[in-house]
């Protein structure tokens, strides 16, 4: 009993940290590779068997109940799939004295990088409050930029989004030709679809488009809901430094990075290397905040 006990264990762990993935597994070399395909026998064994669901809440830590820096008050345009305006949506600063003298002391080498924010059907029929939260999750995720960077993420319009496509990929590439990428420095999708999945149909949390270079207009990424704005906010920031055009971290307990599929759940650094990269990069987005 407590072999088995160990297996589904070791299983779940495994399965919680393939599901991180945006784009695709760590590692390219042949051994990684095999041992990978051995992974995915393992899960899907252990699907077959009725292995019990990740518990996501023994990944958390206690910042769980972390409000958001929200740095700046705006109102945002809400669009429908047509591009009509049927909404606006007010977004309001919550800062402290202090958070604004850090704010204010890193505008001369920040960037203001302006996000749209497509919704799809059905993500807005699970949450009501899809607008909220969307913001919620992005200035989660714009903490850490803002915090290293000066980078701060601000939610500029939202879009009506009817998403279609059978995969992460396809998901994400139906996002990429339905809206234009021209004013703004991030689409980011928010989708409830239930194939949100990788090539080996194991469900993932995010995927990012590839960018290898300064980019001459704005990139793409899709956040998947897990129900949980914590979990969300990681996985989005995950993915927003995708398109800095980082990669990943070998899966495992270190580095401690957002791009470690093991500990981006409990981090919100990014180690030395992956930092320094962003810190040369930090003008691919945005315009500056002076």
């Amino acid at each position: 009993m407590k072999t088995k006990k160990f297996f589904l264990t070791t299983t779940a762990l495994l399965l919680f940290s393939l599901s991180l993935a945006s784009t695709g597994f760590a590692g390219s070399n042949e051994q990684e590779a095999s041992n990978l395909n051995n992974d995915v026998e393992i899960l899907y064994s252990n699907k077959e068997l009725g292995g019990p669901p990740i518990n996501y809440n023994r990944f958390k830590t206690s910042q769980e109940n972390y409000t958001p820096i929200v740095e700046r008050s705006s109102i945002a345009t809400v669009y429908d799939e047509n591009g009509n305006i049927v909404d606006t949506h007010v977004i309001e600063k919550n800062t402290t004295e202090t958070e604004d003298n850090n704010i204010n002391s890193r505008a001369s080498s920040g960037r203001l990088c302006r996000v749209l924010v497509a919704v799809d059907e059905e993500y807005r029929a699970k949450h009501s409050n899809w607008m909220s939260l969307t913001e919620s999750i992005v200035e989660g995720a714009d903490d850490a930029f803002n915090r290293d960077f000066g980078i701060d993420l601000t939610v500029a319009a939202y879009q009506y989004w009817n998403s279609s496509g059978s995969s992460g990929k396809q998901i994400l590439n139906n996002l990429m030709s339905s809206y234009s990428s021209n004013s703004y420095d991030f689409v980011i999708g928010f989708t409830a679809e239930p194939d949100f999945v990788d090539n080996y149909g194991i469900q993932i949390s995010g995927t990012a488009q590839e960018v290898t270079s300064n980019p001459i207009y704005g990139s793409y990424a899709v956040n998947w809901d897990q129900n949980d704005v914590y979990s969300d906010w990681h996985s989005l920031q995950h993915e927003i430094s995708h398109l800095y055009s980082l990669q990943h971290d070998i899966s495992g307990p270190s580095p401690l990075c957002i791009m470690n599929y093991g500990t981006m759940y409990s981090t919100s650094y990014w180690d030395t290397d992956h930092y320094n990269q962003i810190a040369v990069r930090v003008g691919w987005y945005g315009t500056s905040i002076n």
